[in-house]
């Protein structure tokens, strides 16, 4: 007797991720895996229980969503990081600015040049003046402690 033709296996129906997830692709290589050691006389179920199977998928769901929370939360950290060099970049050229304008300040107004160093004829006579002056009180002091004694 000749046997019936084998039906088509049934599709498989996966559960399609939520629209606001994106799908992460998939590495070129895998890394290598430990082994699993079973424990001896033990042999891994074949069959996991639907419950357990949608709570894994939600769980993967979950963490591809903080996964890519966090790489939203670093792109935000590297833009902050970038605006706050440009702003440091900024405030660095700003001082070196400031810098350069109290230089030539300084040099404007503080600084006497050559020609008002020389002095004139009349401050060398008020030197000269009062020189004689502090001899002279020099003089009355010593004769004052000489007369004294």
């Amino acid at each position: 007797m000749a046997r019936p033709p084998i039906p088509p296996a049934p599709k498989k129906h996966f559960p399609e991720p939520p629209p606001h997830i994106d799908i992460i692709p998939r590495p070129s290589a895998e890394p290598p895996r430990p082994p699993i050691e079973m424990p001896a006389g033990k042999s891994p179920p074949l069959f996991i229980k639907i419950d357990k199977y949608r709570d894994v998928v939600n769980s993967l769901y979950k963490l591809k969503s903080y996964s890519l929370g966090l790489r939203d939360a670093l792109d935000a950290l590297a833009d902050i990081e970038k605006e706050l060099q440009k702003g440091l970049s900024i405030t660095h050229q700003a001082l070196d600015n400031f810098n350069t304008t109290i230089a030539s300040l300084d040099s404007k107004i503080t600084r006497i040049s050559p020609q008002e160093v020389n002095s004139s004829p009349v401050e060398d006579e008020m030197e000269d003046y009062v020189k004689e002056l502090h001899d002279q009180m020099e003089r009355i002091r010593q004769e004052l402690k000489s007369v004294s004694f």
